[in-house]
């Protein structure tokens, strides 16, 4: 009977402990393994469009200070339009994390891979 008891307020415990479902932002993902699926949600602190139409956007701060650094490429670019404008807004982004030059990077290749966040 003792075990029942112990059972039963463990559980009750449990359930009014709160659980955060937030999203991890930038310099989480800065943390992990190269080559990893990273997803986290963060505002867009710079947004830099190269003469090539290479767009990059930074998170977490400006470069050369950016937690993680977003990449669309001009032949990709069709598939994100309007993400030049995205300065100051927050998004969700999903993609493998790769390094260049000791800088963090997530190279879209497919228009889910980012959105605007909800508020």
């Amino acid at each position: 009977m003792q075990k029942i008891h112990t059972l039963v307020f463990a559980l009750a415990s449990m359930a009014i402990l709160p659980i955060s479902h937030a999203e991890p932002d930038s310099s989480a993902a800065k943390q992990a393994a190269i080559g990893a699926t990273v997803s986290f949600v963060d505002t867009v602190k710079e947004v830099v469009v190269k003469p090539s139409g290479t767009i990059f956007l930074n998170f977490g701060a400006k470069y050369p200070d950016e937690s993680i650094t977003i990449i669309v490429m001009d032949e990709t670019r069709p598939r994100f339009p309007q993400i030049e404008k995205w300065l100051g807004k927050k998004v969700r982004v999903s993609g493998e994390l790769s390094d260049y030059k000791g800088h963090r990077r997530i190279i879209l290749r497919e228009k889910d891979q980012i959105a605007l966040a909800s508020e």
